[in-house]
């Protein structure tokens, strides 16, 4: 709901992550806001860094990246995921979940035997599913 000018100068101080020019920003636009400002689901937050995140002999097969409550998980596939596979969601929040692929659907709707071809799938919301949650491939 702002100006194009406010959107551009915004867009320019959250790139530089310099303080100057984030200060200035916010002198000319005074609206509360501060680096890191999606406290309600940490989707700001790189998870890289956390240990309990990277599973280096597991094959890392997608990210969640939008959750429709009661409904799907939007999936960033970095490699292709098929019905049956095995998958070992870990969170950054601990709560890790496996699960096993019963359904797959593009953002349309159409329903998928494999996500190739397709950058973006869903499958299933569960309980307890979070944004940044990473998809590994369980190991046979």
């Amino acid at each position: 709901g702002e100006s194009l000018d406010y959107t551009l100068n915004a867009l320019h101080a959250f790139q530089s992550k310099i303080p100057p020019i984030f200060k200035t920003f916010q002198t000319l636009f005074p609206r509360p806001l501060k680096l890191g400002f999606f406290r309600a689901n940490h989707t700001d937050q790189v998870q890289l860094s956390n240990p309990h995140m990277r599973k280096d002999h597991l094959e890392w097969v997608g990210t969640v990246v939008d959750l429709i409550k009661a409904k799907a998980i939007t999936i960033e596939c970095h490699h292709p995921i098929k019905k049956g596979d095995e998958l070992i969601v870990v969170s950054p929040r601990h709560n890790d979940h496996h699960l096993t692929i019963t359904h797959l659907q593009t953002l349309n709707r159409i329903s998928l035997d494999h996500s190739n071809d397709h950058p973006y799938i869903q499958i299933p919301w569960y309980k307890g599913a979070r944004n940044g949650a990473r998809l590994f491939k369980k190991s046979s």
